[in-house]
Parts: structure tokens; sequence; C-alpha cells
């Protein structure tokens, strides 16, 4: 089993600056897939530094099929009236950490999609602000 916990994310930038309120700033939520399983925070509204506190939907248990999957964790922008926007993305491969050992990662987060070259190194990429992840493998 992998537990996994949002922390927060730093530095997010403003999705929501063309709306006509002038205070107005991006929605986060954070999604997270593994193998057979989706999952979903809870949204902190206007804010470009959220933090999920306990008592937030935060911390998720997945089940390992297969130790060479990846955790794919994808940073969105709530919006109401219109599809939710990415913000960043970042993939993380458990089998790069030990068993048993509790870890706070910090990623910088990523729009891929934005790239229009497909081998650009990430020290090319441009970071769309960073995510904090408490991670435990079982």
């Amino acid at each position: 089993r992998i537990f996994s916990e949002i922390i927060g994310c730093d530095g997010l930038p403003n999705l929501d600056n063309l709306t006509l309120m002038p205070r107005d700033k991006t929605d986060p939520f954070v999604s997270v897939v593994y193998e057979d399983t989706a999952v979903v925070t809870d949204t902190i509204n206007d804010t470009l530094n959220p933090r999920w506190m306990p008592w937030h939907q935060r911390a998720f248990v997945l089940r390992v099929f297969d130790p060479k999957s990846s955790i794919f964790v994808g940073v969105f922008d709530r919006d109401g009236f219109s599809s939710d926007d990415l913000v960043g993305r970042v993939v993380i491969r458990p089998s790069k950490f030990v068993a048993n050992t509790e870890y706070l990662l910090h990623y910088n987060l990523y729009d891929f999609s934005t790239s229009s070259d497909p081998i650009m190194s990430m020290d090319e990429r441009k970071a769309y602000g960073k995510i904090i992840i408490r991670l435990r493998i079982e």
C-alpha cells in the first residue's frame, strides 16, 4: 500500500485573472491517479499557495498491484461554469523509494501539453508552481 497526503502548493499561477472579480484567484484541487484508483482533494478557493488542513479531504491509501506503476498527480483550477483548467502535473515513481520510510516531497509542477518539443529536458520546461506531498510505502 501507498499512503499519500497532499500538504500544499506554492507559487501557483493565477488562472482566474480574466474574471470580472478583481480579487479572484485560482481555486486549486489535486487529482491523484494510480493504477485503478483516482482520488481528488477538496478545492481550496482563491489562493495561489493552498494548504490542505487535516479536516480536508487530502490523505489517500493506494493499493499496489504492480510495484513499477507510476503515480500521476495533477493540480487543477476548479471552474464553476467551464471545464477545470490544468495548472501542472508531476509523475512519481514509488519504486524509487524505500519501504516503511516517510518522505516529504517537493516537486515542481509542469504542464507537458504546452511544450512543442517532446524531448525537451526538464531543465528547459517552465515550472507552474510547486506541490508538497507526504508519501509512505508499505
